[in-house]
């Protein structure tokens, strides 16, 4: 349990507690003092694959970051991470989204461009920035 000292009236508050770890010592879920989740996923190299917010232990329906570190159908995983996919769900009146964030390195892998592509709830995807490093 993770907690602190609201003030000297109030006691302890608990900001983190019911965590659950991997064979490997990776905490895998735990639950925040607002009574949300956050479960993580992780790959064989014990990259994160999936971090989310849920309602609930293990539940997605709150916020979803998928990471992506190799091509499709490939075992090319040298560590660096190519995509991030942000999954925002509509609440309410606000509509929710997918934003798809896409990494580029050059061949000594340094971060060469991150483009980022959102989709809303409903709407059609569109760019909304793209970044481009360059080295000397």
């Amino acid at each position: 349990m993770v907690e602190s000292m609201k003030n000297a009236a109030n006691g302890y508050w608990a900001n983190a507690n019911d965590f659950t770890y991997n064979a490997a010592g990776a905490a895998i879920s735990m639950q925040f003092g607002n009574g949300r989740w956050e479960s993580t996923v992780f790959n064989s190299r014990l990259q994160p694959t999936q971090i989310a917010l849920g309602s609930t232990n293990t539940a997605t329906d709150l916020l979803k970051l998928n990471y992506t570190y190799n091509t499709t159908g490939n075992a090319d995983n040298n560590g660096n991470l190519l995509s991030q996919t942000i999954t925002v769900p509509t609440v309410g009146s606000n509509n929710g989204f997918v934003a798809v964030q896409s990494y580029g390195y050059d061949e000594l892998n340094r971060l060469k461009d991150a483009t980022e592509i959102v989709t809303p709830t409903g709407g059609s995807s569109s760019q909304s920035w793209k970044q481009e490093f360059s080295y000397s």
